[in-house]
């Protein structure tokens, strides 16, 4: 496991995997200490998610792997590890976060969390088109964030899901599932961010249809009660694809070439900013001036934007064109000569 060092100026976090395998397989004579968490005969360890984060020197964070059947895990700890923050989640029960000293951790004194439950509220969703035509036989997941960093204190980096569901749509567009109630844990409100579940539709994503797609409402904040059906409609970005010529660079006053981030060249990036929100999407220019960007339906402010690396910073936005309007699925090229 790597050490991740945790300070202010820190922009991100790299987040490796912990190589932490089930207690009944560990090798006998393993040196170090080892954090051993127990879990309760009453749940399916493998919907159990276990993050560990050690501290000592800088942050080191990962998840440990359950599997069905096997209830004790271990965490090997660095020599440096001065103290270890857990959290312990599965969908259905609150989250249980603790934070255990070094000097207090022996495989003698397993964690053994005490799940408690919380109760279960039906959601029924129906999930269509722009055009309102109902999206059969799709698989979906529901899927809950762990909001994990405020706990662990880094800045940004991944989001670990937990799947609350998996369903398939009926005729009608429609599935049905129990959520946790998100509001009566106290983890997940007490942090900033608002608790709720996302729909994901596996399928899809591996097809990535038009250039992608985006679910409009399809994110579901916590409630008490849910409005039976929901409805999640499914958007196809459209794409903006074209050259940027060097002649079109040097008639802007940027008389060096595009290329690799090194001597004397330019990176260039094509942006899109909606309006009237002005959220700003991106893409690099590759070294033959090409850029292609997948973007939801809507209007658009195009621009270049030229970061001289040598100089370290943006040093010229050239406007391209205002309200460009981009329509589902819809494929438009430029040419910037």
């Amino acid at each position: 496991m790597r050490q991740i060092g945790c300070f202010p100026f820190l922009l991100g976090v790299c987040l490796l995997a912990a190589l932490a395998a089930p207690a009944s397989t560990r090798a006998s004579g393993q040196e170090g200490k080892e954090l051993v968490i127990r879990l309760p005969a009453e749940i399916n360890p493998s919907k159990v998610t276990i993050l560990c984060g050690q501290y000592g020197y800088g942050l080191a964070l990962g998840p440990i792997t359950t599997k069905r059947g096997v209830y004790e895990y271990s965490q090997k700890l660095s020599e440096k590890t001065t103290s270890v923050k857990v959290l312990v989640y599965c969908a259905g029960y609150k989250m249980v976060a603790a934070e255990i000293a070094a000097k207090d951790i022996s495989p003698k004194k397993p964690f053994a969390p005490r799940l408690e439950r919380v109760a279960m509220i039906p959601l029924t969703v129906r999930l269509a088109d722009s055009k309102g035509k109902p999206l059969a036989g799709e698989k979906v997941s529901v899927v809950q964030g762990l909001f994990e960093m405020e706990f662990f204190g880094y800045y940004d980096g991944m989001v670990f899901p937990v799947t609350v569901a998996t369903v398939v749509t009926d005729a009608n567009g429609e599935f049905s599932a129990e959520v946790p109630s998100l509001l009566d844990d106290p983890y997940f409100v007490k942090w900033n961010r608002p608790p709720g579940f996302g729909i994901h539709l596996a399928e899809r994503e591996r097809r990535s249809e038009h250039g992608g797609y985006d679910l409009v409402n399809g994110f579901i904040a916590a409630q008490r009660s849910y409005p039976q059906p929901l409805t999640v409609t499914l958007v196809y970005r459209g794409r903006i694809s074209g050259h940027v010529h060097e002649s079109y660079l040097s008639r802007h006053g940027i008389k060096a070439p595009m290329g690799p981030l090194q001597g004397d060249t330019y990176l260039v990036s094509f942006m899109a900013y909606s309006r009237p929100r002005r959220s700003g999407s991106g893409r690099g220019v590759g070294k033959d001036g090409s850029f292609s960007i997948s973007l939801a339906p809507g209007a658009y402010d195009l621009t270049l934007e030229v970061r001289d690396e040598d100089k370290g910073f943006t040093e010229k936005r050239i406007p391209i064109q205002q309200d460009f309007v981009l329509s589902e699925g819809e494929d438009k090229a430029i040419e910037l000569e």
